[in-house]
């Protein structure tokens, strides 16, 4: 009866350890994403943005950032209501997801703020990318509750992270070319007249 009650009190502290173990992965996942779109919040963001400007600097590969802003969002929330608000959010965070590649990362940055890394990748080919998510928004109007359909569209700026630069002065010209494409009428891109090259899917 001893060695029975022992391997069954064994077993059952294997399974709490890995009860436990699991709860700690799903802690460490919640800590990283934002609760509203699944996207990566802002912290994991940084952090991630930290090691890829060390590997840019050490070996001068390239990689772009794109800062997207929904426009006219509190018109949306005062329009529709809040509920109809969030329903936009997780929209857009949708259309990233078919718009990124799954090396790319992209949270969202703040209210109805969102950035994106993009590993590897030049200016030129990141504007190609943020105007395909503008055309998509632009082309898909969110469908609420109700069947009410609620026309959105992004503002976003674009900027080629360099080596040796600082990430404080980089996200500064990121903010600047988001307030630029913002000033010049909403609904556009800023960051290079450059086509550029569509990226590899």
């Amino acid at each position: 009866m001893t060695v029975l009650e022992l391997r069954r009190l064994n077993a059952r502290q294997s399974q709490m350890l890995e009860d436990l173990r699991r709860t700690q992965e799903q802690l460490k996942v919640l800590a990283a994403t934002d609760a509203l779109t699944g996207l990566a919040n802002r912290r994991a963001f940084h952090d991630r943005l930290k090691q890829e400007q060390a590997l840019i600097d050490r070996k001068g590969l390239p990689a772009s950032l794109l800062m997207m802003d929904l426009d006219h969002f509190k018109h949306i929330n005062d329009t529709y209501g809040h509920p109809a608000g969030d329903e936009v959010l997780r929209h857009f965070a949708r259309l990233c997801g078919q718009v990124f590649r799954a090396s790319d990362l992209v949270a969202r940055w703040g209210g109805e703020e969102f950035i994106a890394l993009l590993p590897r990748t030049t200016l030129g080919e990141a504007c190609c990318v943020a105007e395909r998510l503008r055309q998509a928004l632009a082309a898909q109007p969110v469908v609420v509750e109700g069947g009410v359909a609620i026309p959105a569209t992004t503002s976003i700026g674009v900027t080629e992270m360099a080596p040796l630069q600082p990430l404080g002065q980089t996200l500064r010209e990121l903010d600047e070319r988001l307030y630029a494409a913002k000033t010049a009428g909403r609904n556009t891109v800023v960051g290079d007249t450059e086509a550029g090259h569509p990226r590899d899917a």
